[in-house]
């Protein structure tokens, strides 16, 4: 049996426009994986609606989905955004999972709805000993250090028997060193500036394993300009390719100098890609510095490792960083995008303390269920259907039946 797992849909028709087209269009993707994976169920992590007072149309589209789904049993716990009383998602058709337990394939999943940072960590006593997999809603202060989070990994592992924790709330996808712990993300981003690519997660309870899927989304492609011809090869040469995989119009974040107004930058972008969206910023950024913006935002994390000690020198704050962040196998884009940022703001980039961040490219997540497992699993020999044989290199294996 096939689960999916989404998180923070946020469905809304208030915002701006960009922002209500996008919320819907995740809604479809999410019916599409559904049918795409074939799966029994879907669990909505939190946050269906962005208000607690949604409206109408919100509202009724999530219905005809939910409607337009009747061979897959949809269950959903409430976020901070959507708790009411009753559930909106509830009205819709949706099973509530919040303080409840469902069993689905021999697998016992408890849900727990946002809960206040108060009730944290003696709300964990309320999850059942029998329970193999919790869903929630709150950030867990491991995966997001600059925050306080409202629990930690150590928490839940002294509190419950749970071998598997699949929570909403925090937008970024990321996962515990142990495989234990995932925040799922959002399928979709909510701002301009978030960079994230949104997933969901397919739990096979039959063959005990578990895979990540990207949910596609709107491009939002970020170019600093320094003249119009500048402008005009960047736009004849990325044309082609923005919208693979998503039929929304792509969003162009434009840093210029005064060389060019924003006007001649939409109008521009607007004839070689009809129908973008663009939003053009004046920087105060100087040649040198928009240089090495475009030049680490372009690179690996090796070759960005490489200019840094070039540009910076090894006692740089900021390279002591990135050495750290690479010799422990940590994701350093984040830090790169904030040389990045600093660069169009004009601002001085700080250094962050060192953390863990998980690596959003990953095509696959693990998790482990009891013992912690090799990364060279072994997939199972015993398989002889086509189908599972075909599928058998998306998942990897996150325990065996013993352990349940």
């Amino acid at each position: 049996m096939k689960i999916a797992v989404v998180s923070d849909l946020h469905l809304t028709n208030y915002d701006w426009g960009m922002e209500c087209q996008d919320s819907f269009h995740s809604l479809g993707q999410v019916k599409e994986l559904c049918l795409r994976e074939k799966v029994s169920a879907l669990i909505i992590a939190g946050d269906v609606f962005d208000s607690t007072n949604p409206d109408s149309y919100s509202y009724m589209d999530f219905k005809l989905f939910v409607q337009g789904l009747p061979d897959v049993d949809i269950w959903a716990i409430a976020g901070q955004h959507d708790m009411t009383d009753p559930q909106w998602y509830h009205l819709a058709g949706v099973s509530d999972l919040d303080g409840n337990t469902m069993k689905l394939g021999g697998v016992e999943i408890f849900g727990l709805g946002y809960r206040k940072p108060t009730e944290f960590p003696d709300v964990f006593d309320q999850v059942p000993d029998s329970t193999n997999v919790v869903v929630g809603h709150n950030m867990c202060s491991d995966a997001v250090p600059m925050f306080s989070g409202d629990f930690s990994l150590k928490d839940i592992q002294e509190r419950t028997k749970a071998k598997l924790f699949l929570f909403g709330d925090y937008h970024v996808p990321w996962r515990s060193e142990d495989k234990s712990f995932y925040h799922i993300g959002a399928v979709r981003p909510r701002r301009i500036d978030d960079t994230f690519q949104p997933r969901s997660l397919i739990l096979d309870t039959k063959r005990m394993k578990i895979k990540s899927v990207d949910i596609p989304a709107r491009k939002v492609i970020r170019k600093f300009i320094r003249d119009e011809k500048e402008l005009v090869d960047f736009g004849r040469g990325i044309s082609p390719r923005v919208y693979e995989d998503t039929d929304l119009e792509p969003v162009f974040v434009i840093s210029h100098n005064e060389t060019l107004s924003g006007s001649r930058i939409r109008h521009i972008l607007q004839t070689t890609i009809p129908g973008c969206i663009v939003r053009p910023s004046l920087s105060v950024i100087d040649a040198d510095e928009a240089e090495a913006a475009d030049t680490y935002a372009n690179m690996t994390e090796d070759q960005a490792l490489n200019e840094a000690y070039e540009r910076e020198g090894v006692e740089d704050d900021t390279t002591k960083v990135l050495v750290r962040m690479i010799q422990g196998g940590e994701d350093i884009r984040p830090v790169l995008q904030g040389l990045v940022d600093s660069a169009e703001s004009g601002e001085e980039f700080k250094a962050p303390e060192l953390a863990s961040v998980e690596d959003e490219n990953e095509e696959e997540l693990e998790s482990n269920l009891g013992e912690a497992i090799d990364a060279d699993y072994e997939e199972d020999e015993d398989e002889d259907e086509n189908d599972e044989d075909e599928e058998e290199d998306e998942f990897e294996s996150f325990d065996d039946e013993e352990s349940w």
